[in-house]
């Protein structure tokens, strides 16, 4: 899972160990307020609902662990499209060596971004998996 990327709204790539929902794995809540507030303030959605799906997201892979029919989906250089809070937990959880399975998208650029707003306006910033 060290491979995998993150672009955010600055149009910026992260690596995964620096984006907000990893913070709150590690404890950082500050850093996740603050993304939520931004998902919150795009689509319109109340800033605890981004805290209560993550960490029900949280409590299930505990429980129920990874399940592989919820691919990560990323784009041709290991940009999640989608599954960036599911990335960052297999990374907190079992480390950067883990290997999991990912769809792999072979797209230009403006397809990718097509292919990302549609699945933002279809499943929001906060979809649950």
């Amino acid at each position: 899972v060290s491979d995998l990327k993150r672009k955010w709204f600055d149009n910026k790539i992260y690596d995964l160990t620096e984006v907000a929902p990893y913070k709150y794995l590690q404890g950082d809540k500050d850093a996740y307020t603050d993304y939520c507030q931004c998902h919150a303030d795009k689509i319109g959605k109340k800033v605890t609902l981004c805290f209560d799906r993550f960490d029900k997201l949280i409590k299930d892979m505990d429980e129920n662990g990874y399940d592989p029919k919820h691919i990560i989906i990323c784009d041709y250089d290991n940009t999640i499209i989608d599954g960036q809070h599911r990335s960052c937990y297999l990374l907190y959880k079992y480390g950067p060596d883990y290997e999991i399975d990912v769809l792999r998208l072979k797209l230009r650029l403006p397809y990718i971004v097509m292919l990302r707003n549609l699945v933002n306006k279809l499943f929001g910033f906060l979809r649950r998996p």
